[in-house]
């Protein structure tokens, strides 16, 4: 792995910010539909505090070289990824995932996965720097940019109310794909499979601010999904 740029740390950390914001947002918005603004103020400071104390785990643990040691056994790192999965499934079928489900339209439900537009333009940069295997880049294996890019269009057509009522499912469908896709490429680039060779790792994500890939910014992609889905089928 080389040594990341400034401009591809400053990307990647703008971009896990954004996307923070934007999910607080939502958050508030769902809350205050029926609380009004100090019930919503409240949801958006708890939710902040939890994503907040979780992400300073997950870089701790980074930083601390804990998740880089695969020689370890069991290794860390896929412990941890699959603990966030499992905490993505659970908030997207809890009373808060519920609300946030309620409370938040098709459009923005779906238009909130345009982050990964750029996060896929953040990644194919981190391919180029040598940080990243390309194989999980746009120029590789993975295809994701088509999500994030569509999900902005489908996001406004619903919102004009020029899509049809198949629309939110065909694009729900092709982004469960597409997300699964990248995380199957993800998991067999790790050192312990090495699919792709021993040149082409995927041990970045053990680094902090990158291992926010996998802890945060996937399972983001992930309970929208479910929320979407759960949407649509009660609808």
């Amino acid at each position: 792995m080389a040594d990341p740029s400034a401009g591809l740390l400053a990307a990647f950390a703008l971009v896990v910010l954004a996307t923070v914001v934007v999910a607080l947002m939502l958050v508030r918005r769902a809350y205050a539909g029926a609380d009004g603004q100090l019930g919503s103020e409240r949801s958006v400071f708890r939710a902040f505090v939890a994503v907040g104390c979780w992400m300073a785990f997950t870089a701790a643990l980074a930083v601390s070289d804990v998740l880089s040691d695969f020689d370890r056994r069991p290794p860390l790192l896929p412990i941890l990824v699959a603990i966030s999965f499992a905490l993505a499934i659970a908030i997207a079928f809890s009373r808060f995932g519920t609300r946030v489900m309620e409370g938040t339209s098709l459009a923005w439900l779906i238009g909130f996965q345009g982050f990964r537009l750029p996060l896929e333009l953040v990644m194919h940069r981190a391919a180029e720097e040598g940080v990243m295997p390309i194989q999980m880049s746009f120029a590789g294996q993975n295809l994701d940019i088509i999500s994030g890019a569509t999900a902005l269009l489908v996001a406004w057509l619903i919102s004009r109310g020029l899509a049809t009522k198949r629309t939110p499912w065909l694009w729900n469908i092709l982004g469960s794909a597409l997300l699964i896709n990248i995380m199957v490429v993800a998991i067999l680039s790790l050192p312990m499979f090495a699919r792709w060779g021993p040149e082409q790792l995927n041990v970045w994500i053990s680094h902090a601010p990158f291992v926010w890939l996998p802890t945060l910014l996937v399972p983001c992609a992930v309970i929208a999904h479910l929320l979407l889905w759960r949407k649509l089928l009660r609808h």
